[in-house]
This record gives structure tokens, C-alpha cells and sequence, in this order.
């Protein structure tokens, strides 16, 4: 009554991690069978799959400070998955999500300095360039007072290279709209716009007040990957 599937999850972060601290360069995943949590947990090999994909994540700084550590792994392959095909979905679906969960760790993990809000939206643009998602970025501090007060105000102790940006995301699906889902993630880079008000250096522990928007990223790069038919999507990043 208190397990659940994250016991695939984490057992496949750990197996990962042991077959990195190895020297491992590709390694294969093997998933149990005839068990009666497969029974109990239907999404076994998705939360599996996920599991062994966050192992590998590199931090966006390190990846461009040292290319040459930029991937933990040449190749990570995966066998005994369910015959009935039910593969192919959880390939794709994992797939799609580890790319939004990447991208929601690139911006929520990184430092203030490399994601202020101006990095923020250049990574977005370049991200969902050539893609189905379209972006839409407010920098004009004029019209952010105008348009949105209350914004302005946790803007107005940050200095010009860390302007706010409000990112605005959409995606259209390609057949009749039955639904439409908005998000708003909070994006602020440094607590109180980035005036240190907080004793005993604490302020530097709050650059993760961006996950929220950080998340709104992750998602969008999840859908235009997936590319749902009827499901329309907005979204807004407060950076």
C-alpha cells in the first residue's frame, strides 16, 4: 500500500550510475519479467526508461565549458520491454519527455548569470526555432509597466543585462482544436529581482525561483516533440 512505480525509477538510476562509475560506455538495460509489480505498475518500462535517461543528464555549463564531457555515455540500449507493442509508444514518449526534462533543467539548474531572464529568451528562440511551437518575447521595459505592473515591480532591482522578458509559447494542432491547456511558470532569476535581501548569503540559493517557468519550457519541448493532433497549448514564462 506504500510502494509505487518509482521503485523502477530508481532502481534504474542506480544501475546507471553503478555501470557509469564502472567505466561503462554502453550500456544495456535489461527489464525484469513475470513479476506481479508489472501487473500492479502498467508503466513500468516507461518510468524505467526515465530512470536510466536522468542518470546521463549533463549540466548545461559543463556542457559548454567542456565539450568533450558533454555526453556520460557513447550509447544506452534497452531490451526485454513487452512484446504486445507497447515499445515503441514508451520509446517515444520517454523520449519526448527526457528532451522537455532536459530543457527544464537547462534553464531551472543553471546560475542566475547564465539563465537571466535575456539568456532565457535567447535559449528559447534557438530552442524552438524550425519547430510547431511559436515564440513570442515582451522586452520593452515600457510596455512591461504598462501591460503588467506587478511584473515590473520584481524587475525594478535588476540592472539592464538582466531586463525582464515575458516568453510567450503557443502550438496549433493540425486538426480541430477540442482543447486548449494555458501554463504560467514563475521565472524569477534572483529572489527579489536580484536585490540581496536575505541574511547570511541565502540569496544565492534562491536562482532556482525559475523552475516554474523553467518547467512551461520543458513542456513545450515535450509537445513539439509529440505533436498532439487536437490539443492546443499556451503557455507563458514571467521571467
Amino acid at each position: 500500500d506504500y510502494d509505487d512505480v518509482r521503485r523502477f525509477t530508481e532502481a534504474a538510476v542506480k544501475g546507471v550510475q553503478r555501470a557509469l562509475s564502472a567505466g561503462a560506455k554502453k550500456p544495456l538495460v535489461v527489464l525484469p519479467t513475470n513479476s506481479d509489480h508489472l501487473k500492479a505498475f502498467s508503466l513500468y518500462d516507461l518510468a524505467t526508461l526515465l530512470g536510466a535517461y536522468s542518470a546521463l543528464y549533463v549540466p548545461l555549463e559543463i556542457r559548454e565549458a567542456i565539450p568533450l564531457k558533454s555526453k556520460k555515455l557513447d550509447s544506452i540500449n534497452f531490451t526485454n520491454f513487452s512484446s504486445d507493442g507497447r515499445t515503441q509508444v514508451a520509446y517515444r514518449l520517454a523520449n519526448a519527455i527526457e528532451s522537455g526534462r532536459s530543457v527544464a533543467r537547462d534553464i531551472g539548474g543553471s546560475d542566475p548569470e547564465r539563465m537571466a531572464a535575456p539568456n532565457v529568451a535567447t535559449y528559447v528562440q534557438q530552442l524552438f526555432q524550425n519547430s510547431a511551437v511559436k515564440v513570442n518575447i515582451i522586452s520593452d521595459g515600457k510596455q512591461i509597466e504598462k501591460d503588467f505592473p506587478c511584473y515590473a515591480a520584481v524587475n525594478r532591482a535588476s540592472v539592464e543585462r538582466h531586463q525582464a522578458r515575458a516568453i510567450f509559447l503557443s502550438y496549433d494542432p493540425p486538426e480541430k482544436v477540442t482543447k486548449t491547456l494555458i501554463f504560467v511558470g514563475k521565472g524569477v532569476t534572483y529572489d527579489t529581482g536580484g536585490a540581496d535581501v536575505k541574511a547570511g548569503g541565502h540569496m544565492a540559493g534562491m536562482h532556482r525561483d525559475k523552475c516554474g517557468a523553467a518547467a512551461v519550457a520543458g513542456l513545450f519541448q515535450t509537445v513539439a516533440q509529440l505533436k498532439p493532433k487536437s490539443t492546443r497549448v499556451l503557455g507563458v514564462m514571467a521571467m
